[in-house]
């Protein structure tokens, strides 16, 4: 073949794997959820669900004061940068975890 022709999807072996979006979708989160699990130790696995915890916290905060207003303002102040200073201190711990 020539350089920058492009190849033919029967050539590229495409044709008669015409996947649905939602299909391709989820191929590609399996994928990535697979090479997670097999490439992440164990404390870098317990760090990501605690920052994902911080990260629900923080959202909870902040649905809870939309919906019932901002009365005690300094108090959801507080509570929301602790969640949201945790999620970024942690993040640094798991930075300085990783090997890559």
């Amino acid at each position: 073949s020539q350089p920058g022709a492009r190849a033919s999807p029967a050539a590229s072996g495409v044709v008669g794997k015409a996947l649905s979006v939602p299909q391709q979708v989820f191929g590609i989160l399996d994928e990535l959820r697979a090479s997670y699990a097999s490439e992440t130790s164990a404390r870098v696995m317990a760090l990501d669900s605690f920052m994902a915890f911080c990260a629900v916290i923080a959202v909870g905060l902040f649905g809870y004061m939309m919906l019932f207003g901002t009365f005690p303002f300094n108090a959801f102040l507080s509570a929301f940068f602790c969640a949201i200073g945790m999620f970024v201190l942690t993040g640094s711990l798991r930075i300085q975890m990783t090997d890559k």
